[in-house]
């Protein structure tokens, strides 16, 4: 690969097309980064094009305006000429038609307006470009508009006639090319005027103003007008539609009558353009801050200080909008960031919550989600630590059969940890050795005696309920439910799916029998008889099958009933658990946390909804106005 041209560095290729290659190059004099085109032995054949080239590029290179790229040095190097030249970022006008971008009007007419300045200046300094062409205009990221390439079309008409070789060249030019240069007469200031209005056409219609194959285009250009370009584009401006035309007008005299009032007129239309598409923008922008949606308002806004730089509604709403967008930003990445935390602790992973929770904090340490996410994770990690110091000293009591150390090892587990089934295995292990109570509903069977559970001297000996009589109330009315309920359903149920069973298999077995006897009478040719018993075999089978269904059916409904029963163990032992700490303060507000958690479970419970939908009938009865 070619490292230098010249004094030049070259770092790399930007690209290459049918007159050479374009570097991306370096002056190592001031470090200055360098667009280099260096120019094909195809266009410069002899000594004495390449110094006609380099007289032609060094006039250009005069040429100092904002639309034109600025060229700073030509030269030769072993047989290669080669042009310098500010390099710039940004897309050619030939890809942004090529994309079809959505672009408003206003900014294909600023483009447009930029050429004609350049062209305008270039002109009146006796300089024709002769390729104006889309690929041969550069929007820069800022928007702004660069002509390039002056100079290197002129090689084309010092060159002698083209080889087969460069009919891409032709074909790279033809859709841009005026009658005057198709017919080989000289080119002047006119032959830009067209090529800038086949490429205005193009850019606002996105389709070349002459198409089909090269004697089609060239036909077409010397004979017809391209199709209207508001048929093309409805809200296409009158008079822009006019001036486009005027720029494509066959006699190169006429084009040059518009030369003088070209660059006024195109500037007036878009003055007319900036002006609604301002209003327009900034409505938007203001209706998008008032829907909360900062990032289009800022869309919006940014796009009319594109067209109106000095504009200073749209800088004071605009810095509104960013100031908004990152408060919606930050709040964004702090909801984010509690959610991953909840998630983690979920799932058990504390050292991603605490790591999430202490990015939040750090981000906005006044943001209170996080801020209580923090401070209950510490809580939660210091009960953790406490229950595995708690669970491996139980293991030890365990280890040695002093179950009566076991048992307050447990409930103290159990109050920091009401869930923890390890703990509830030891207390169950402890009480079961010390035959202090039974260990409560187990299996679907012959219901054992309730357990403490449902007796009052557990209410009496429960020393939270003191404390607020009307929750007190609550539980105690479930308590009783339990007690006179529960219990009598389940023994009830179980019973019903014992006896539907043994009828089930009393069916199966009178089945059985029918259809063995059905199969000896055929046997011995008694055919009524027998045909009797197999029908009887059919009926019997769909008896046995509602007897199925029903045992299945009582079944369900007491493990229903089984799973309260196990819900209401399970709760007695978190409450004997919180009776059996020492601390009266620590008691208290254990006791205290859990009857607001036993109350909101009672109030989202079958039984308590279908205490208010019986209440609300009694009123109802009692007030048919109410209804």
């Amino acid at each position: 690969m070619l490292t230098h041209l010249g004094k030049y560095e070259i770092l790399d290729v930007i690209g290459r097309g049918g007159m050479g290659t374009v570097y991306r190059g370096r002056d190592p004099g001031i470090g200055r980064l360098v667009a280099i085109k260096a120019i094909s032995a195809e266009f410069a054949k002899s000594d004495e094009i390449i110094a006609r080239f380099l007289r032609e590029a060094q006039a250009v290179g005069r040429l100092q305006h904002p639309n034109i790229v600025t060229i700073y040095d030509v030269g030769e190097a072993d047989g290669v000429a080669y042009i310098v030249m500010e390099y710039l970022e940004g897309q050619t006008l030939g890809s942004i038609i090529a994309q079809a971008t959505n672009i408003r009007l206003v900014h294909k007419v600023r483009y447009i307006l930029g050429v004609c300045r350049g062209l305008d200046y270039a002109h009146k300094r006796g300089v024709v470009h002769r390729d104006i062409k889309p690929s041969n205009i550069l929007i820069t990221r800022d928007g702004s508009t660069k002509i390039l390439d002056f100079g290197i079309a002129r090689l084309t008409d010092l060159s002698e006639a083209l080889p087969q070789t460069q009919t891409g060249q032709i074909i790279g030019t033809v859709y841009y090319m005026s009658p005057e240069q198709i017919r080989g007469e000289m080119a002047s200031a006119a032959v830009d005027i067209w090529a800038l209005g086949a490429t205005a056409y193009e850019l606002i219609g996105y389709r070349k103003p002459f198409s089909g194959s090269i004697p089609q285009v060239l036909n077409s250009i010397l004979h017809e007008d391209p199709p209207p370009l508001r048929e093309l584009v409805p809200d296409c401006p009158p008079e822009l539609e006019k001036l486009v035309g005027s720029m494509l007008h066959r006699d190169a005299k006429e084009r040059l009558k518009i030369d003088d009032h070209l660059l006024p007129d195109l500037e007036k239309i878009y003055e007319g353009l900036v002006k609604t598409s301002v209003q327009e923008l900034l409505r938007l922008g203001m209706e998008h801050l008032e829907s909360d949606d900062a990032r289009k308002a800022i869309e919006s806004l940014e796009e009319v200080l594109q067209i109106d730089t000095a504009n200073v509604e749209a800088r004071r709403l605009l810095e509104k909008a960013r100031s908004a967008f990152e408060h919606e930003s930050v709040s964004a990445r702090l909801q984010s960031l509690v959610e991953t935390a909840n998630s983690a602790m979920v799932q058990g992973n504390l050292s991603e919550a605490r790591s999430a929770v202490e990015d939040a904090v750090r981000i906005d340490p006044g943001y209170e989600p996080a801020r209580q996410l923090k401070e209950h994770l510490d809580r939660f990690e210091h009960q953790t630590e406490t229950v595995n110091d708690l669970l491996k000293r139980a293991s030890g009591k365990l280890a040695e059969r002093d179950f009566t150390s076991l048992g307050e090892l447990a409930k103290q587990i159990l109050a920091l940890q009401g869930d923890n089934k390890e703990a509830l295995s030891l207390l169950q292990q402890a009480r079961a050795a010390s035959n202090t109570g039974a260990p409560g509903v187990t299996v679907l069977g012959v219901l054992p005696p309730p357990t403490g559970f449902f007796s009052e001297s557990v209410v009496s000996r429960t020393r939270f309920f003191k404390g607020d009589k009307v929750r007190y109330e609550k539980i105690q009315e479930t308590l009783k439910f339990y007690r006179d309920h529960l219990n009598g359903e389940y023994q009830s149920l179980s019973n019903q799916a014992k006896s539907t069973y043994y009828l089930w298999i009393a069916s199966v077995v009178l089945g059985l029998a029918a259809l063995v006897s059905g199969v000896i009478l055929l046997f011995l040719k008694q055919f009524a008889a027998g045909s009797i018993s197999a029908i009887s075999t059919t009926f019997v089978y769909f008896i046995q099958r509602v007897f199925q269904q029903r045992e299945d059916h009582y079944r369900s409904l007491a493990m229903a009933k089984y799973q309260h029963l196990e819900y209401g163990n399970h709760w007695l032992l978190v409450i004997q658990s919180i009776d059996a700490i020492e601390s009266p303060s620590e008691r208290a507000r254990r006791q205290s946390e859990l009857v607001d958690v036993l109350t909101r479970k009672l109030a989202s419970s079958p039984v308590a909804k279908s205490q208010r939908k019986t209440a609300a009938k009694k009123v109802k009865r009692n007030n048919p106005m109410s209804a």
